[in-house]
């Protein structure tokens, strides 16, 4: 999930999203809209949903949906290595 700016920073029209919400960790309803985008994490490029909401304080956050499905992320032991393998 990212902010409507960084929508826009893609170029893409915020309003053109599928309408849906999401619920925070404190229960709160979020408005937002998806579009389909290439994201790339690491060397690994794959095409997910991702939700734009017009708060525009809203964490970055990763979500299983299309990623996690696709992408082994671990956090080694350490805390300092990020991991992802398809």
């Amino acid at each position: 999930m990212f902010p409507k700016s960084v929508c826009e920073l893609m170029g893409l029209k915020y309003e053109v999203g599928e309408e849906a919400s999401l619920v925070s960790a404190a229960q709160e309803k979020i408005p937002i809209r998806v579009h389909r985008v290439t994201i790339r994490i690491g060397e690994i490029e794959l095409k997910a949903r991702v939700g734009f909401s017009e708060i525009e304080k809203v964490p970055h956050v990763l979500g299983r949906l299309d990623v996690l499905d696709e992408v082994e992320i671990r956090f080694e032991k350490s805390g300092v290595r990020f991991v992802a393998e398809k």
